[in-house]
C-alpha cells in the first residue's frame, strides 16, 4: 500500500479477524480504476489468519464487485492457496530479478500447480538493479 501512496490504515487482518468490514477497508489507488485492500502487518506475523472460508467467501464477493482481482501471497509460505485454487483464475509468479534463482522460480511455480493453480505468467521485479 505504502509503495502506491497509500495509508494502509485498516486491512485484511482486521476484516478477517471480524474487526471490519472489507468494504470499509479498501482503498483507492492514485492510479485509475485500482483499488487495494492492504494485508496488514498482522498478516506478516500470523499467517494462520487466512485459514478458512473466511478468506474464500471474501474472495467471492471481491470477484463479483471487480473486473480483476489480484491476492499477493508467498506460495511456499501460504498452503491455504490450495483451498483458494478452485475460487480463483490462476497465478503471477513474481520474481526478484537479482534475488530469486531459476531453481526457486521453478519450484515456486510446480507449488502453484499442485495447489490447483495454473501459473498465467511471471512478474520481474527489480529490473533495474
Amino acid at each position: 500500500a505504502g509503495l502506491l501512496g497509500v495509508d494502509p490504515g485498516l486491512s485484511l487482518g482486521d476484516v478477517l479477524l471480524g474487526g471490519a468490514n472489507w468494504q470499509d477497508v479498501v482503498r483507492r489507488a492514485p492510479t485509475p480504476r485500482l483499488s487495494l485492500l492492504p494485508g496488514g502487518s498482522l498478516l506478516a506475523a500470523d499467517p494462520q489468519t487466512l485459514r478458512g472460508m473466511r478468506l474464500a467467501r471474501l474472495v467471492d464477493q471481491w470477484q463479483e464487485r471487480y473486473q480483476l482481482v489480484l491476492l499477493n501471497a508467498a506460495p511456499g509460505a501460504n498452503p491455504y492457496l490450495a483451498g483458494l485454487a478452485g475460487r480463483l483464475d490462476g497465478a503471477y509468479l513474481v520474481v526478484h530479478l537479482q534475488r530469486t534463482s531459476y531453481r526457486a522460480a521453478t519450484q515456486a511455480a510446480a507449488r502453484l500447480r499442485r495447489y490447483g493453480l495454473q501459473v498465467l505468467g511471471c512478474i520481474l521485479t527489480a529490473i533495474d538493479g
